[in-house]
């Protein structure tokens, strides 16, 4: 009886700074929140929604814990017979549009991206389902039994329609290999799409627990499970990995900058002697240093590609008033 004389009161507080209209609207006198224009009235030291709690008190068999906006299109109207319960479903081009343009075809990406080479999925009609089948589907292109979608530009999350072609099973595999994005069998070790550690890593860890460094440690220096840790001792890791030699490598870079006025100025930096590890797999023989750019146990090239990077940005905050920059880059092993 007490909540009943509450929401009465409540009511009765709302119709009072309301006004009716000839097309039924209940208009909002009162005060709304800045930015959307919600109406908001101060009921006992709290704020409170004018519009859900007005369509919770005249319809309390389908009280609602939100509610969208009103079929009348009108801000400031408050009427529970125009009030939307339930949230409008987009239609499916509405959500494919919602995409940044990527890379040099200029694919459509989501904008949620993660940076994974994954197909994007979206939500649709209470099912799950992929956003290039989506796109097809939207466009009216059907996809018979033993056909599949294949990305021309070979970008798996992307779903612009140009970008997919139906084709068979056969023809998609065809492609797939003379792109080189198969991920079978014969992958292994980085190179296979779901590894979570590289070849250099896997035998320091295997160095480490030979001179009895615990599991706990390892594991928490590379992020890896106990069951991919156990592994190392197997003999068919034994047989994949097989570790070279060990070096050190020196990294020179010569940078040559225009002060603009005719004349350059030339600098060296080196990276001083790094440790070298070569590891040898079924994919053929690559090199990892340690410790550079703060990463331990990283590909040759990738390293060297983001000490350049650094240095570049550093030449470019001490000349940013000068365009012309030319850089060599020399290599070589001690």
């Amino acid at each position: 009886m007490n909540s009943q004389l509450i929401e009465n009161s409540i009511e009765v507080k709302i119709l009072k700074l309301c006004n009716t209209t000839t097309t039924g609207c209940l208009v909002w006198n009162g005060h709304v929140r800045k930015g959307d224009g919600t109406a908001l009235l101060k009921y006992k030291r709290k704020q409170i929604y004018v519009r859900l709690t007005l369509f919770n008190i005249r319809f309390p068999g389908f009280k609602a814990k939100r509610v969208y906006g009103n079929t009348c299109k009108n801000p400031k109207c408050v009427a529970p017979e125009h009030t939307i319960r339930k949230k409008p479903v987009k239609p499916l081009s509405e959500k494919l549009d919602n995409y940044q343009l990527y890379g040099p075809m200029d694919c459509h990406f989501p904008k949620n991206w993660n940076g994974k080479n994954k197909y994007h999925k979206i939500f649709h009609e209470g099912k799950r389902r992929y956003a290039h089948q989506a796109r097809l589907i939207d466009a009216g292109i059907e996809i018979t039994k033993g056909q599949e979608i294949d990305h021309i530009c070979a970008n798996k999350p992307c779903f612009r329609l140009e970008h997919l072609e139906v084709v068979t099973h056969q023809e998609n595999m065809r492609r797939a290999k003379s792109m080189g994005l198969c991920t079978g069998s014969k992958t292994s070790g980085e190179k296979h799409g779901s590894t979570k550690w590289n070849n250099a890593q896997k035998v320091d860890a295997r160095v480490l627990r030979a001179h009895g460094v615990p599991i706990r440690t390892i594991r928490s220096k590379y992020g890896i499970s106990r069951s991919a840790l156990q592994k190392l001792s197997r003999s068919d890791f034994e047989n994949a990995i097989k570790f070279v030699r060990a070096k050190s490598v020196n990294i020179f870079l010569q940078a040559t900058v225009s002060t603009g006025k005719g004349t350059w100025v030339e600098e060296t930096f080196s990276t001083g002697a790094l440790p070298l590890m070569i590891v040898k797999d079924k994919n053929g023989i690559r090199r990892y240093v340690k410790n550079l750019a703060g990463h331990h146990w990283k590909p040759l090239e990738e390293s060297k590609l983001e000490w350049i990077k650094k240095i570049h940005k550093e030449l470019k905050n001490r000349f940013s008033e000068h365009s012309e920059k030319t850089m060599e880059v020399k290599t070589w092993y001690s």
